[in-house]
């Protein structure tokens, strides 16, 4: 009887000793497979979204603050000059590359000062302005984007003559901010100019 007692308890022990071992390797084997799907699923790259939003910007000019001839006599020529410090300033943000022109006139024949009642002619051949041999400097955008206007005379007054254009044949079209300079003028005064002090309006236009 006793050896049965035995028996059954060693073989009671035994097999508790395997479901142990079943047991073991059962619990070792779903760590390595979640493990496993673990290392699978992991991303090795991450992509983050970036925004950027860009306003629409403009056309514009800005002219000299002041532009002064040297001192002449009767039938002498003046010259005048828009110099670096004091440049012709365009800008082109719109982002369009829809190109553009600027033109230049007076507004009045040359007005004594405190008396327009007085005034010197600019007449057909009296006024020149020397635009391509002026110098393009840009801020931003590429100089091979502009071109520059032809030197000429101004016929009188209100009749525009062009400084500059953009180059529609490359690729910027003038877009960007230049400077404008080096631009020279020259004036031959009347033989019947009254010697007195004179001044007069350029407007400059971009369109």
């Amino acid at each position: 009887m006793k050896n049965k007692i035995q028996k059954f308890l060693q073989a009671r022990a035994e097999m508790s000793r395997q479901l142990l071992v079943l047991e073991t390797v059962l619990f070792a084997t779903v760590i390595m497979a979640v493990a496993t799907i673990q290392i699978v699923n992991a991303d090795t790259t991450a992509d983050t979204n970036l925004a950027q939003n860009v306003t629409a910007g403009s056309l514009s000019i800005t002219g000299p603050s002041q532009l002064n001839f040297n001192d002449g006599s009767i039938g002498e020529t003046t010259i005048a000059n828009i110099t670096t410090s004091d440049p012709v300033r365009i800008a082109d943000t719109r982002g369009n590359l829809d190109g553009w022109e600027v033109t230049g006139f007076f507004n009045t024949n040359w007005l004594k000062t405190g008396d327009s009642n007085v005034q010197m002619d600019i007449g057909t051949a009296d006024l020149y302005w020397y635009p391509g041999n002026m110098t393009v400097q840009n801020n931003t955008g590429n100089n091979d984007g502009v071109n520059k206007g032809s030197n000429a005379p101004f016929q009188g007054i209100t009749n525009a003559l062009t400084l500059a254009t953009s180059n529609n044949s490359h690729a910027d079209n003038g877009a960007g901010s230049f400077n404008l300079f080096n631009i020279e003028f020259k004036y031959s005064i009347p033989i019947g100019a009254e010697a007195t002090d004179y001044t007069t309006d350029m407007r400059l236009t971009i369109a």
